[in-house]
């Protein structure tokens, strides 16, 4: 008898044991979970905040930006707009003091389009990314495109805001370091478990400061948006600087 109920207990802690180390999650894991959930997601609007400085030498540029994003999905394809006010400061001369910028971008498909406002000033751009995809909000291409930018790492989940998340580490290759205005050492990506959008960036130099801060909040899931809030025509008139192919749609970092 004690024999028999010795190896019930041991064969019970095997399966334990077993399904356990089963159910511990891998990178691939969490990728397909993440696609999953964000397969779901046809539109989904949300507050943006992005905190961002700039070292130069001895002196930093500081940016503060503020506003709201909006997405759809178009078949295979996305749809984003954005409307910012991106206040700059820091301890580098700026003629005049803190400058506040106004943006607006709209993604229709094919070309970004980018009115800004400062200084009295208006001018207008529109370019065909260089990629000819979206930079993108969520899914399994995310992953895939943090594997391009350095090593990959998964890290314990979070509560953020009251959303449970994946948080994945990148350590970004030298190519990635070379594309940005700041050069991050590590950076931290904060993906939301029932939807997949990605809702948090945090990039920090080498002594672990913080460099820039990117986060989404009061995020709605498949709200009823007009089509042609991604449709963009400026101004009669105006002269709207082609950039060409040279632009990304939305920086990832």
């Amino acid at each position: 008898m004690r024999k028999v109920l010795t190896c019930t207990l041991l064969t019970m802690l095997a399966l334990s044991v077993g399904a356990a180390y089963a159910q511990e999650p891998t990178l691939e894991s969490v990728e397909t979970a993440i696609d999953e959930a964000w397969q779901k997601v046809n539109t989904f609007t949300a507050n943006m905040t992005m905190d961002m400085t700039v070292p130069m030498g001895p002196m930093s540029v500081k940016s503060n930006a503020t506003g709201q994003v909006e997405f759809m999905r178009v078949g295979d394809g996305q749809r984003f707009r954005m409307e910012i006010v991106n206040k700059l400061g820091g301890n580098m001369p700026i003629p005049g003091g803190a400058m506040e910028q106004k943006v607006l971008s709209v993604y229709n498909g094919e070309l970004i389009y980018n009115e800004m406002e400062a200084m009295g000033m208006k001018k207008y751009s529109k370019a065909k990314p260089k990629d000819g995809s979206n930079d993108p909000m969520g899914g399994k291409g995310v992953v895939d495109s943090l594997r391009k930018k350095g090593e990959v790492k998964l890290l314990p989940d979070e509560e953020l805001n009251g959303a449970s998340t994946y948080v994945l580490e990148v350590i970004p290759n030298e190519q990635m370091k070379k594309e940005g205005p700041i050069k991050p050492s590590k950076a931290k990506f904060y993906i939301a478990k029932d939807s997949g959008i990605r809702l948090r960036t945090d990039m920090f130099d080498a002594e672990g400061a913080t460099l820039m801060t990117t986060s989404y909040t009061d995020v709605k899931v498949n709200p009823e948006l007009d089509p042609k809030r991604f449709e963009y025509t400026p101004p009669p008139g105006v002269e709207v600087i082609d950039m060409g192919d040279g632009m990304k749609k939305r920086p990832l970092f």
